[in-house]
């Protein structure tokens, strides 16, 4: 591959490092047309839980080159960037249902789909429609984080759960150790239980992988 990238959009050239053209924002590209380390760098900032980065690169690439719905290696990885985000269920349900179209027995596509049904049946009070449907995605998928988080989340600030809320967020961060918002949640869920040393150490956590200045601050008061 050659290492001078060039972009499809303006034309621009730049490191191989660089991603995203500097100028117009489009995926830089090498000159033999394919993509540079942008997939590489997009994965990595997720992986690093630099959902900011991760977000504006990912909606870059898929901008500059729509042919990346059809790939289950992107498009996996930018839906939990959705979600966490949060994202409008609509754009994220266009991608999965996509998705879905080229790789109709793709297990984690529709483990996905249902997570995000199940969230417009969730609602106040125990073992409701959308929590059932979240603990038989768990069941059968047990690795599938944003099952947990959901369901986590929900249990926590909607059902006031503190107990089984723990359960789930701290499956998610034994899963995905830098999903920032879960060890948010956890060291919410750490300070309300009394647990003052693994309420810091959950805040510091999101310090350390926050990109945001001030939300990076926010979280070191949370520690004082």
């Amino acid at each position: 591959m050659s290492f001078n990238p060039i972009c499809t959009g303006c034309g621009a050239m730049s490191g191989p490092s660089v991603g995203i053209c500097p100028f117009c924002k489009s995926v830089m590209r090498s000159s033999d047309g394919h993509e540079t380390a942008s997939h590489a760098l997009f994965q990595k900032n997720y992986n690093e839980g630099k959902l900011e980065h991760a977000l504006t690169l990912g909606t870059s690439m898929l901008k500059a080159d729509p042919k990346l719905k059809t790939d289950l290696q992107f498009v996996l990885p930018y839906v939990k960037v959705l979600i966490e985000s949060e994202a409008p269920s609509s754009q994220t349900r266009s991608l999965l249902v996509e998705a879905h179209m080229h790789a109709p027995e793709n297990t984690d596509v529709l483990d996905y789909l249902e997570i995000l049904e199940a969230k417009t049946y969730l609602k106040k009070g125990p073992n409701d429609t959308g929590e059932v449907m979240l603990k038989n995605i768990i069941r059968r998928s047990p690795k599938n984080t944003h099952a947990h988080f959901i369901l986590g989340t929900h249990l926590f600030w909607v059902e006031n759960d503190s107990t089984l809320a723990l359960v789930h967020l701290e499956a998610c961060v034994r899963l995905q150790p830098n999903f920032l918002r879960a060890w948010g949640c956890l060291g919410a869920i750490y300070k309300k239980m009394g647990n003052t040393q693994l309420a810091q150490l959950a805040f510091n956590k999101c310090a350390a992988i926050e990109t945001n200045p001030n939300m990076r601050e926010f979280f070191l008061m949370q520690t004082q």
